[in-house]
């Protein structure tokens, strides 16, 4: 974008027929951000940059936690489903 400015994005999607061992029961997620270094305001040595995400289960997850099956984190055959939304923020300075 700019040279001070960097932008990233990631997807991943997984059919939700097979078991995951992962930090978390996802099987979809999308995440975008933004950082920008200070240069402009003559702090150079500073990046602050923020990212959000969202994260699903698909159809067939959910219907296997709704009848009682559980996954790493979540199941209780009490499903009250709605998407994970996560908003990030961070700020860096290199010097030491």
């Amino acid at each position: 974008m700019a040279k001070d400015v960097g932008v990233f994005a990631r997807a991943s999607w997984n059919d939700g027929q097979n078991e995951i061992l992962s930090f978390t029961d996802i099987d979809w997620s999308l995440s975008d951000g933004v950082s920008v270094r200070g240069n402009k305001r003559g702090r150079s040595d500073d990046t602050f940059g923020f990212g959000a995400t969202i994260n699903g289960l698909s159809n067939p997850h959910r219907q296997f936690l709704a009848a009682g099956g559980l996954g790493l984190l979540i199941g209780d055959g009490r499903l009250n489903y709605r998407e994970e939304n996560v908003l990030e923020t961070y700020y860096a300075n290199k010097r030491r």
